[in-house]
């Protein structure tokens, strides 16, 4: 009974960004679906900060790389977490997130690491990760001090 559901697989953390694959559910033409489909990044702390970025798609398998700089670019201070959605060309997004395996809780078992990012305010560190509801998202944070 579940609606159509962007199924989140291989995540490859990169220096400036993530670049990452999945498997759209749930719908009749996953191939119209995806044609012309984006994902956005919505940040919680202001819902009209969105950041969109392409998607590829070859049947019902999608792709993207989402640069952390643009979420980078708007941080000021604190912890800003970014939600991320596959958006079609018409109709209603769908959350990217990763529910159909064995694991009931991704939180605590895929850790990506946090890479430095570029931001204006103070520097930052960016990185994805799974929320307690098993849905994709990136935090931009403060970054941790230097070991000496």
């Amino acid at each position: 009974l579940r609606l159509p559901h962007a199924e989140a697989a291989d995540i490859q953390v990169e220096s400036a960004g993530i670049t990452a694959r999945g498997v759209l559910y749930r719908v009749q033409d996953p191939q119209a679906w995806l044609a012309g489909a984006v994902v956005e990044a919505r940040c919680r702390r202001d819902a009209a900060l969105v950041h969109t970025v392409p998607a590829t798609a070859e049947g019902a398998e999608f792709a993207f790389t989402l640069p952390y700089g643009p979420l980078a670019e708007v941080w000021r201070g604190g912890l800003d977490v970014w939600d991320l959605w596959l958006r079609p060309a018409e109709g209603e997004p769908v959350r990217i997130a990763r529910i159909l395996d064995d694991i009931a809780d991704k939180k605590p078992v895929f850790v990506y690491p946090a890479r430095p990012v570029a931001a204006e305010y103070a520097p930052a560190q960016a990185g994805p990760y799974y929320t307690a509801d098993n849905d994709l998202s990136v935090r931009v944070d403060e970054r941790e001090p230097a070991a000496r």
